[in-house]
């Protein structure tokens, strides 16, 4: 059957109410698979929303996801990743995450980002993250 993983995204201050999002990742999922990436505006009476266009799977190539968001000025935000796969052996990977100012370029055709961090925006460093696997 099909499995999923969830990332979430800590709190994150984003001034200005509309920011582009950013990610690059790798899942073993056929591209025709739709994952989710859910923006929960962290404001009294915020709504959460999903983002526009989902990133879909992409066969084991590195693929770069992003979209313009429009927090409706909440002062803050918490982002949600929801990759669907085949089963508890197609893994996902998540190289960058970056909140960039909506004015920010779209990102370059390199799909694996160099490291270091965008200026004027968020970047989650997940190289210091420990490699783990669910397992059940």
């Amino acid at each position: 059957g099909k499995t999923s993983a969830v990332l979430l995204s800590p709190d994150v201050a984003l001034p200005g109410g509309k920011v582009r999002a950013r990610f690059t990742y790798r899942s073993d999922s056929k591209p025709a698979v739709k994952h989710v990436v859910r923006v929960k505006p962290v404001a009294p009476g915020a709504e959460p929303f999903t983002a526009p266009n989902s990133p879909t799977g992409t066969a084991g190539a590195w693929k770069t996801w992003e979209a313009v968001l429009d927090l409706k000025d909440a002062p803050a935000a918490r982002f949600e990743f929801h990759f669907w796969n085949a089963g508890p052996d197609a893994p996902v990977w998540v190289s960058e995450f970056e909140l960039l100012p909506a004015d920010a370029p779209p990102a370059a055709a390199a799909p694996v980002p160099a490291p270091g961090g965008p200026a004027g925006g968020w970047r989650g460093d997940f190289a210091a993250v420990a490699p783990f696997e669910a397992t059940g």
